[in-house]
Formats: structure tokens, C-alpha cells, sequence
């Protein structure tokens, strides 16, 4: 038992060396940090240096700001009055080339251009001031070059305007709708795909169902359209099926399944009075489909 146990605690020559290496190494790591301390020493941040550094920045940030917009508001005096070269033109009908050709630039000639688009029409001189580019100035400029009349009378107004006012909603083409003011080709275009829709208009305030419809633009149309309520489209309930009942935008596809099932239970509708016994429809709605809707 002794020579097992002499044995068992036992170390060799080459153990003893690496016991000696192993506390070498551990030795010089724990005099790592005491040998940093010693020879590294870290600069010391001036942060007052940085501070002015920093003002120094943001000092020079706002001078050029301010020296860009100087830069700007001179451009466009400059703009304003060397830039523009006028000659003799009518806004009606002087082309997007020549317009640019009297000095205005391409932002100014391309929002005239959407302008005139939409079917507004030039009167007289001072009508060129709704452009909003046109300020006092510039009109003082052009004004002589204007080849349209100051002012026109009240009489010559109202001629012009029962000129234009001739356009049936539910009958005009893209074409003409286009000459109304106000309406251009986009507008007319919902317009008509609107009305295809509906079958036709009963009502100005059916075109609050375009977006950008509003209370004010419908206001400024009434002078120039007619609607006949009588030349509309309509659905025949007792023949249409749920597809075709449902296109329409005030059936929809509820309530044409409505509409469908009753005639496939009860037979033909009798009469449009008929539709008040589907629970899907109540007055306000009945009244609204009324003028699209017919029995025969």
C-alpha cells in the first residue's frame, strides 16, 4: 500500500519543468497592466477644443444657408427683370415653345400649359394674373403685349358664357366636354366613366363621386352643363342577373343577390313599388335607385 501510494503523489523531472514554466506565464500576465500603466500614457481630450470645433461648424452650416438663399432671392429678381423678353401673344393660343421663348422658365411654361388644360379660358388682360407666377410686376411688363381687351362688358360676358353653357351631361362626347371650363381631359374622362357606370347623371351632386368633386368646382360648372334627367340607362330588374345588377354602384352585390332571389322565389316584379318589401332597402335607398331601374 505504501508503494501505491508513494506512487500516486509522485511528480517526474518533466512535470516539475512544466509546473515551472506555467507560473512564469501566469506570473508575467498579472504584470501586464502594472507595465501599461508605465509607459502608455493617453493624450487628454481638450473638450473645450471640441466645443469650438463644434460652433465653428455649425457657424459655417448657416452662413451658407444664408448665402444660398441670398443666392435664390437674386436669381429670381434677376429673373423677374432681365430674364423676360415680351412680344405680342394671346395666352389662348400661344404655344408652350413661344411662351418659353419670352423668358419664362420650364416650370412656369408647363404650369401654364396644365392650366390652359383644363379649359380655362384668358377674357381679358387681367385675367393672365391667375397665373400664380404673375405677380404685379411681370403683368405691369406684359400687360401692353396682351392681345386681349381690358375689361368687356356685362352683355359680352354673358354672350360668352351662353356660348359655352350649351353641353347635355348625359349626351356629350370627350370632346366637347373638353371645352368646358374647368374640365379637362382628365375630368372628362372620369366623367364619362362615371356616367357609364350610373347609366347617366339625375343630379350635379353626382359628380361628388369623382375625387376632387367639390361644392365649389360643381358651383363653377353649372353655367356651362344641362342635365335631362330622362335620358338614362336602365336596368331591367326582371331580366338582369345578380352580375349585371351588381355593376351598378348604388345596387351593389348584396343587394342585387336581394333583387335576384325575391324574382326566382315570387316570380317578375310587378311593379318597382315591389322592391320596398326586401329588407335591404329602405326609402333613402329605394329613392336613389328609382331613376335607374325599370320593370319593362
Amino acid at each position: 500500500m505504501k508503494k501505491n501510494g508513494k506512487g500516486f503523489f509522485h511528480i517526474s523531472i518533466s512535470e516539475w519543468k512544466g509546473i515551472f514554466v506555467l507560473a512564469i506565464l501566469i506570473f508575467s500576465i498579472s504584470f501586464i497592466p502594472l507595465t501599461i500603466d508605465i509607459f502608455y500614457k493617453p493624450k487628454i481630450k481638450d473638450f473645450n477644443k471640441l466645443d469650438s470645433l463644434a460652433t465653428e461648424l455649425q457657424n459655417n452650416r448657416a452662413l451658407a444657408l444664408e448665402d444660398k438663399k441670398n443666392k435664390s432671392s437674386e436669381n429670381y429678381y434677376k429673373w423677374s427683370i432681365n430674364s423676360l423678353d415680351p412680344f405680342h401673344f394671346n395666352p389662348n393660343t400661344i404655344s408652350a415653345q413661344d411662351f418659353k421663348k419670352m423668358g419664362f422658365t420650364d416650370k412656369q411654361t408647363q404650369s401654364f400649359i396644365n392650366y390652359r388644360s383644363t379649359g380655362a379660358k384668358f377674357y381679358t388682360k387681367k385675367d393672365f394674373k391667375r397665373l400664380y407666377f404673375i405677380n404685379d410686376e411681370i403683368y405691369e411688363l406684359l400687360s401692353p403685349y396682351i392681345l386681349l381687351p381690358d375689361s368687356i362688358s356685362a352683355s359680352k360676358q354673358s354672350e360668352k358664357i351662353k356660348e359655352q353653357i350649351i353641353v347635355e351631361l348625359n349626351t356629350v362626347d370627350s370632346i366637347n366636354l373638353i371645352k368646358v371650363p374647368g374640365i379637362g381631359g382628365y375630368r372628362a374622362k372620369k366623367i364619362l366613366e362615371l356616367r357609364n357606370k350610373l347609366g347617366g347623371f339625375t343630379d350635379y351632386d353626382q359628380l361628388k363621386m369623382i375625387y376632387g368633386f367639390n361644392d365649389s368646382l360643381i358651383e363653377t360648372l353649372k353655367p356651362y352643363i344641362n342635365i335631362n334627367p330622362y335620358i338614362i340607362k336602365k336596368i331591367n330588374i326582371n331580366k338582369a342577373n345578380i352580375k349585371e345588377l351588381a355593376r351598378h354602384p348604388y345596387i351593389g352585390y348584396n343587394l342585387s343577390i336581394s333583387i335576384y332571389n325575391y324574382r326566382q322565389n315570387h316570380g317578375d316584379y310587378n311593379s318597382l313599388e315591389d322592391l320596398k318589401k326586401l329588407k335591404l332597402i329602405n326609402d333613402s335607398i329605394y329613392n336613389k335607385i328609382l331613376p335607374y331601374i325599370t320593370v319593362e
